[in-house]
């Protein structure tokens, strides 16, 4: 029988835990998700609700959150660097013209 493991199973209990809480329809969250929503259904109906109360849901919750804001930020400062460099390049140019065109 074959199962595709492209999701940790920390990763399937997490995401049924957010659709729970995030009040949302499974189609709506999945789309947010970048998941299948059968595949978000199956695995909010094999990983029952936490129970009240529960601590590590919230911790879970928040360093996801974080995850994907510093995967974000890294992004922008990447796109950043990259825009600085070719401005600093285009300078680079046009000093080199200046240079050559300039009185002796």
């Amino acid at each position: 029988m074959y199962y595709n493991e492209k999701h940790t199973i920390a990763f399937r209990v997490l995401m049924a835990n957010l659709s729970r809480e995030s009040g949302k329809s499974d189609a709506e969250f999945a789309r947010q998700m970048g998941i299948f929503p059968n595949s978000l259904r199956n695995w909010k109906r094999l990983n029952p609700p936490p129970l009240p109360g529960s601590a590590k849901l919230g911790v879970a919750v928040e360093n996801h959150e974080l995850r994907q804001t510093v995967a974000q930020l890294e992004q922008e400062r990447d796109a950043a660097r990259q825009e600085r460099d070719q401005i600093a390049k285009q300078i680079d140019v046009v000093r080199a013209v200046a240079n050559y065109y300039r009185p002796m």
